[in-house]
């Protein structure tokens, strides 16, 4: 499956998992991604299972910083053997919300 492919996939499954109630609290909270779907850290642990740590998947992922589920999912999927210290300093400089930092 191409990068393209998996990302579509996952937005794909991240919209299945949507919760408007838990998007609506968020947005309310002042969460500042664009794109918020409401999936909790389970459901997304489990969307993220489905796919092999990828470098090129997680950083794509962490990309978008539209997208919450996205930049979580992007934590779950780094290689942690390439995860390096300048990688890692990048996306603390990079963190757009206390729920990345946590999830982090």
């Amino acid at each position: 499956m191409t990068l393209q492919e998996q990302l579509r996939t996952i937005r794909h499954d991240l919209f299945a998992h949507r919760n408007g109630v838990v998007a609506d609290a968020l947005r309310r909270a002042g969460d500042p991604h664009r794109v918020i779907t409401g999936c909790q850290l389970a459901d997304i642990r489990v969307i993220a299972s489905q796919f092999t740590p990828d470098i090129s998947l997680a950083t794509a992922l962490w990309a978008d910083r539209n997208h919450r589920e996205g930049r979580l999912m992007a934590i779950m999927l780094m290689p942690r053997e390439q995860f390096t210290a300048e990688l890692a300093t990048q996306w603390l400089n990079d963190l757009m919300s206390t729920e990345e930092a946590d999830v982090l």
